[in-house]
Order: structure tokens, then sequence, then C-alpha cells
């Protein structure tokens, strides 16, 4: 939290070099953390369901997972998400006062793009989905597209009229794309896995494997 008090106090005084160290140190902290967060969640599922009885603990687990994800996962997957975004415009904001050729502020933002939409990708196709930090970018990526929208005069007269189409049509394909996205994992994976009985699969193969080791200890 200091870190970003400094980083605020850092980009309003127009040190912009200064700003983007801090802010990119804040993303890499961030994502080392939800990085730790998700291998410990999914070793965590192996094991309950690698220990679990067939009875015991099933009303529980709902439960648990709601309190850890309200408590422990929510607001890192947010602010993540939100540092992912203001690190690409601290980034792109600091091109012109810089004295960036107009070319290299264009290929700025179209990879910045390009990265908020792998950004979340990953976050959506992991074996757990990241819908947090994907849909924090839905909702940037649809506010790029629609403050690109409006007649701009300064950035029509720097980069063409042409140039800024391209871009709002950009940040509106992130947003169709991250929301078809979202749509697919949050809704259609669930059922497809509901009806193909993924779940039962897999705790019918743990039981087979304790089945097989308790007749080999006889």
């Amino acid at each position: 939290m200091s870190s970003q008090t400094i980083w605020v106090f850092v980009f309003v005084r127009q040190a912009l070099i200064t700003s983007i160290i801090i802010i990119s140190a804040v993303w890499i902290f961030l994502l080392i953390l939800i990085t730790n967060q998700y291998k410990i969640t999914m070793r965590h599922i192996r094991l309950k369901r690698k220990n679990q009885n067939e009875d015991a603990g099933e009303n529980q687990e709902p439960r648990t997972n709601i309190l850890h994800f309200l408590f422990l996962r929510f607001p890192f997957d947010l602010h993540f998400g939100w540092i992912t975004v203001g690190t690409v415009l601290n980034v792109n904001l600091a091109l012109a006062p810089l004295g960036a050729e107009p070319a290299a502020e264009i290929a700025c933002a179209f990879l910045s793009l390009v990265f908020l939409q792998l950004v979340a990708s990953i976050s959506l196709f992991l074996k757990r989905a990241n819908l947090v930090v994907a849909l924090v970018i839905a909702i940037a990526a649809a506010s790029f597209a629609q403050n690109l929208s409006f007649q701009n005069e300064y950035l029509i007269d720097r980069f063409g009229e042409h140039v800024v189409k391209a871009a709002e049509y950009t940040a509106a394909g992130v947003l169709i794309l991250t929301q078809f996205s979202i749509v697919i994992r949050a809704f259609v994976f669930p059922v497809l896995k509901f009806f193909i009985g993924g779940d039962k699969q897999y705790d019918t193969t743990n039981d087979e494997q304790a089945t097989k080791s308790s007749y080999q200890r006889f």
C-alpha cells in the first residue's frame, strides 16, 4: 500500500520513469502473490479430493471455498487486475512527455491491448479460472473503446483518424473476446463438466487407486 502511495505522489510530480518502475514492481509483486495463491489452492484441492471420504466434508467445502475466495483471493485478484491496467496506462502516458515518436506510441498502444488480452486469456483458461482479473480487463477495454470513440482532436491530429479508429476497434475486440471467453469459461465449461462427469471420473480413479494399494498391503 505504501508503494502505491509513493507511486501516486511520483506520478503526479511527472517523474515518469520512476513511476513506471514503482508500478511495475507492484505488478510483479502481485503476480507472484496470486501465482503462489493459485498453487496453494490447487494443492489444497488435490489433497482434499485425495483424502476426502464420500460423506465427510461435502457440505463444508463450498462454504470454505467462498470464505477463502472473498477474504484471501478476491481483493488480490481485483487489485492485480487494476494494477495490470494501470501499468499499461502509465507506460503509454509516459511516452509522449518522454519525446517518443507517434509511431512508437501507436505500436505501444496496440501491443498493450494485445498484452491485456493475453493476461485475460491466461487467467480464464487456467485449470482454476480467475474470472476477476478477466472482468477487470473487460471493463478497462470497454472504457478504452468508449473514450476512443469520442472525436478527440489531439489524438486525431497526432495519430490520424484511421489509427484512432483502429485502436477503438481493437479495444472493442478485446472487450468482446474477453466477454465471450468469460461466458465460455464460467457457464459452458461447468455444463460440459457436469454432463461428462469429470469429477466422478476423477473420484473413481482415486477409489480404484486406493483399492489397489489396499490389496498390495495384503
